[in-house]
């Protein structure tokens, strides 16, 4: 009995994340997945500068999604100038199947956007 109500009374080691939290920082690292294929068949077809434009479009989209789960302050507005960033190339060179992911990774990074604030 002893070690049942030890076990009961044990709190978590790391703080639970919230699932909106997880998802939007999730859809930024699948949405720079995505580009991450744009930019290899770009610079293997021979588009150099589209495939680094593209490279880039990986980083900074991989990056938010760490800022997402880190939960860092200004957050929000950072990853919707990422989301941006992204519409913007991917209409400029006719990626219109990337308009989907970052266009979904903007509307959950709205929806969920108390959740991804830091608790104060």
């Amino acid at each position: 009995m002893r070690h049942r109500e030890r076990l009961e009374s044990a709190e978590s080691a790391t703080p639970v994340m919230s699932g909106k939290v997880f998802i939007i920082g999730t859809a930024f690292l699948v949405t720079g997945a995505a580009w991450a294929l744009m930019s290899y068949y770009q610079l293997a077809g021979g588009s150099r500068p589209t495939g680094t434009i593209d490279v880039l479009l990986v980083v900074i989209h991989l990056f938010a999604g760490l800022l997402v789960y880190r939960r860092v302050p200004y957050t929000v507005p950072l990853g919707l100038v990422v989301v941006f960033l992204g519409l913007a190339a991917a209409l400029l060179n006719d990626y219109l199947l990337l308009l989907v992911p970052d266009g979904l990774t903007g509307l959950l990074l709205i929806l969920g956007r108390h959740a991804v604030k830091r608790a104060e």
